[in-house]
This record gives structure tokens, sequence and C-alpha cells, in this order.
């Protein structure tokens, strides 16, 4: 909670202590109705003086309105710096999430906690709850011992008897946190289904599929499925938790009784007058509830502790900065080895990589080519750093890829994948993408435009590089076709200007005089460069200096493109020939 505590105080400085004085306001008005009452109500039973009963009347309203205002301009206060806190919080996730390891992107458990920790701040507001709790249980104290003295004086007993109740109340809560924690850990998965299937509703992209294959249908029945399960185990928690809820509001009720029946004996034996009843009955009541209070904010304290921890779990998962050692690249001759590389991902029984042996040497031009499936573009993460190979080792100009500095690595690579993304902003900061300063690199821009081919439309279109994809914020945005959306991903690989560039299946989505106009540009893209290409398509292996052939996460065959063709019978030569003949 100290490290919690620290964090929300960097966000907003001001929350903390708006919190405290909420509280202490608190304390000032729950004193009021407890004591003035009793002197107003003596001075009617007694000598009836209108000015001390004017007096009292007169501070019993101004504290009330005084504390009302104060506690009004600090809740609306506290309610904008609570959402800067959220959005801080939010803001610290979303940074970490984009610096983990990538492994960790893909892992279910790792989307869980983050749909937990992202369901505790929003949902939940338990950092709210904690500094509610803290400030709780700091005037809570005060009351307790104020009114302990106050009670005391009329039988201590009265304090044994309410401690008794509010502890057997306590065992009550423990019990129903530790139910609730429970159930919500099961329930996190059904809630991120749920979570998906309604975003997918607002998903623009899928707005052609859904409408020809009718996926409204099967997107309402998942979505009504998940929705269904969650709502049973959430009546699975009401029934679980009403039985305790039901106790504990049984013994409140009694401690009540046996507090009303003592003091109204005490009227009776003339012990204490009609004011003292008011003041010792509310009193004690009080003296209840605080001793609850405590307790049952030490038990979500306890709670909320558990919310922390899986928010501390999530920031201390390994991120990119923490990866590799000191060891930085200077020069752009790159040489590029795989040292019988093998690699399973998390949690998966099968190797998708398998004794993977070799070297694609500085300004090599590679084409890695198989089958959907053959292990193409694991291959690629692997060399990106975005996964650490299970067994053997990748060299980069003779140095382990693991002691490299990674972010001083990463820069000299461009890549673009098979399934990259494209943002609604302009088109010129979709290949700036990182760079500040994008108007002034208009020129590099449009250069990297020009060699991928694309340089035509962007030109006949009203606010050329400047005009926004998609219209999420603009109604003028643009939808490109497929095949110039990948021309664009490819333009930001040739923007960054690396010395390596992985281009994973280049030309998917591009039609055969597109692909022949990228292959045929591609000498003055990859001038001076290492450019590996990623396809199950074997344009690209006659323009390339090696081929590497992967079928089932092994490299069956390695070598030139006529070299490899006159292999009859082997994987190069039935793939060349079972594409070819669609041409011929």
């Amino acid at each position: 909670m100290l490290y919690f505590v620290g964090t929300a105080h960097s966000i907003s400085k001001s929350y903390i202590w708006l919190v405290i004085f909420s509280s202490a306001i608190g304390i000032i008005a729950n004193y009021n109705f407890i004591v003035m009452p009793k002197f107003f109500i003596d001075e009617l039973m007694g000598q009836k003086r209108i000015n001390i009963i004017a007096l009292y009347l007169g501070v019993f309203v101004l504290i009330i309105f005084i504390a009302k205002n104060l506690s009004d301009m600090i809740s609306s206060v506290t309610e904008l710096k609570k959402t800067k806190l959220i959005r801080g919080l939010q803001n610290i996730i979303d940074k970490k999430i984009m610096e983990l390891d990538y492994e960790h992107i893909e892992d279910p458990a790792i989307l869980d906690l983050r749909s937990q920790v992202m369901e505790s701040i929003n949902g939940r507001d338990f950092f709210y709850r904690m500094f509610g709790c803290l400030t709780n249980i700091a005037a809570e104290g005060v009351n307790l011992i104020s009114l302990g003295i106050l009670i005391s004086v009329l039988n201590p007993i009265i304090i044994a008897v309410l401690l008794l109740i509010v502890l057997i109340n306590n065992i009550f809560n423990k019990k129903l946190k530790h139910i609730t924690f429970a159930w919500e850990k099961i329930i996190v998965d059904d809630n991120r289904r749920i979570g998906y299937f309604e975003s997918l509703t607002n998903d623009f992209s899928i707005g052609k599929d859904s409408r020809i294959y009718g996926l409204k249908g099967l997107l309402g029945e998942e979505f009504d499925r998940y929705s269904r399960k969650a709502y049973d185990i959430n009546i699975r928690i009401v029934k679980k938790t009403g039985l305790f809820n039901g106790l504990i509001s049984i013994n409140e009720q009694i401690q009540l009784l046996i507090v009303y029946i003592y003091i109204a004996y005490k009227v009776f034996a003339g012990a204490i007058g009609i004011g003292g009843f008011a003041m010792y009955v509310s009193a004690a009541s009080q003296f209840g509830k605080s001793i609850y209070s405590i307790m049952y904010d030490l038990v979500g304290l306890g709670l909320i502790n558990k919310y922390i921890d899986m928010y501390a779990q999530l920031l201390n998962l390994g991120g990119n900065k923490e990866r590799g050692g000191a060891k930085i690249i200077e020069s752009d001759e790159i040489c590029i080895e795989f040292c019988d590389v093998s690699f399973k991902y998390p949690r998966a029984e099968q190797y998708a990589l398998k004794n993977i042996n070799i070297k694609i040497n500085p300004r090599e031009k590679l084409s890695v080519i198989g089958e959907n499936g053959a292990g193409k573009t694991t291959f690629v993460k692997l060399l990106c750093g975005l996964y650490k190979p299970t067994s053997g080792k990748i060299l980069i100009n003779g140095i382990d890829i693991n002691e490299l500095d990674y972010a001083g690595y990463i820069k000299k690579i461009s890549a673009a994948f098979q399934d990259f993304k494209l943002f609604a902003c302009s088109i010129k900061e979709n290949v700036a993408f990182g760079d500040a300063g994008v108007d002034e690199k208009i020129k590099k821009i449009d250069e990297a435009l020009n060699k991928s081919g694309i340089m035509e439309k962007i030109d006949s279109l009203e606010h050329g590089s400047g005009a926004q994809l998609y219209k999420y914020f603009d109604d003028g945005g643009i939808e490109l076709s497929g095949g110039e959306n990948q021309k664009l991903a490819i333009s930001r690989a040739i923007y960054k200007n690396s010395p390596v560039i992985v281009l994973d299946e280049p030309t998917a989505s591009l039609d055969p005089y597109a692909e022949h106009e990228i292959f045929g540009k591609l000498t003055d893209m990859s001038r001076g460069k290492t450019v590996i290409f990623i396809s199950h398509r074997l344009s690209s292996c006659k323009i390339c200096d090696k081929i590497a052939v992967f079928h089932k996460g092994e490299i069956v065959q390695q070598g030139t493109h006529d070299e490899l063709i006159n292999m009859r019978g082997a994987k190069y030569h039935e793939m060349y020939g079972a594409q070819a003949k669609y041409y011929i």
C-alpha cells in the first residue's frame, strides 16, 4: 500500500490530502450530531432558556452548514482528481504493456491479469477504496477513543458487549471478502470474453464480414452465452454471501437492543436524563459502528492488497528495456547467424522451430519460403528479438542477441509484418511512426512512399500525405485498399532506413502487377541493406541471393533458385511447380 500511495501521490499530489480533509470534516459533523442534541434536550427539559436554546441550535445548524458545504466542495474537486488518478494509472499500465516482452502480449494468463487490473481500477475503484479505508480507520480510531471514554463513564461493560458482537461480525465479513475475491478470479475470463465480443460490435473493420456472413447472430450468441455464464456465477456469489450479510445485520440489531435496554434502565433509575439518554444511545451506536467500520476496512485492505499485488505483478513483468546486456552494434554491416536454434511457444507441447542453422551475410537478400505453419513468421519473431530461443543461439556480428542492448539492436531492423496495423491518423504519421517532427521530414516520407509504389495514389488525394486514415475521428477520412495498405506498411519499413529489412508476406494483398512493381523496385529499396523476404509465394526467389525452404519447423533446403529448382522431387521443386502451373 505504501508503494501504491507513492504512485498515486506522484500522479495527483493533492488527492490524498483532500481525502484526509474530507474525513476530518466527517468526524466534526459526527460529533455535532452526538453531543449537541444532549445540551439542546437538557435545556428543553430543564430551565427552557430561549437564548441558550437559540445558541445551541445556532451552533448545531452552523456546524452542519459549514460541514455540508465544505464536504460538497471537496467532493467535487476530489472527483476531478480521482479521474486524473484513474487516467494516470491506466497510462502507467498502457506504457508497461507497450514495453512488455512480446511473449507476454500473446499469453492468455497475462491478458487475464491485465483484465483483472483494469477492472479493479475502473470497475472496483480499489485505489479510491484504499484511501477511503486508510483515512476512515484513522478517523474512526479517533472516534473510538473519545466515544470509549464517554461510554466508560456510564458503564465499561457496554464496551465489552459491543466489542464481542463486532468481532463476531468481523469473522463473517472476512469470510465474505474471501468468497468475493475467489469468485472474481473465476469470472475474469468470462468478463474478458464479454468485453471482446462487445468490442467487435463497434469494430468497423468487420462491417463487411458481419453483413455478408451474418455475424450478428454469432456475436450475439457468444455475448449472450458468456453473459449468462457470468450472471450465473454472480447469482452463486449472492447466494453464498447473502447468509453472512443476514447474520451481520441480525447481530447489529441485537447490539442496539442491548444498548437501548440498559440505557433506558439508567433513565428509569434516575442516573441520567433524557438528554443523556439520547447522547449515550447515539454514542454507543456510533461506537459499535466505529469498531465494525475499522474491522471492515482492515479486511477490505487485505482484499485491496490482493488487487495491488496484481497491479505490482503486472508492472514487475519483464520488459524490453530489461532485456539483453550493454553491448551495442555500431556497424551497419549486419551478419546474422542462427546456430542450432529451436523454439517452443510458452505452454505449447510441439516445437515451432527445430535445429535451425543459417547464416545471412551483410547486404544479402534471403527468401524464406514454406507453406502456412512452416515456421516462417516464428523465425522472424526470433530474429527481431520478440522471443528468445528455447535452445541454441542467434548471433549478430558474432555476439549473442541476448547480450545486446535491445533498444539499440531493434533500431537496426525495419519490418513490414504480415499482420501490420495502420492507425487512425494521417498517412505521413503512419509512415513516420514514432518519429517526432513529422512535418519537418516530409521529403524523407515522400521518398519512402515513392519507393513502395503508393505515391501516385497519395498524390491523387486532396490532402496528400496529410490525409487522415479511417473515419474514426474525421468524416473525410479515407479507406485504402488492402494492397495500398500493404504498400503503406512497406513505406514505414523503408522510412526507418535500417540496415536490415524484414518483409513478412509483403505482397500477400497485392495483385500480380503491383507485386511485379514492388519486386522491380527492390533493388532501389534494398541497396546496401540485408533483406529477408518471408513468403509462401515464390515470386521473390529469383531476385534473392539465397533461399531457405522451411517445412514443419525445419529448414529442409538452402541455396539459390537455380540450385534448388534442379533438385527434382525436393520440396522447392514441388512448391515451385505447384504454383507455376497456375501461370502457365
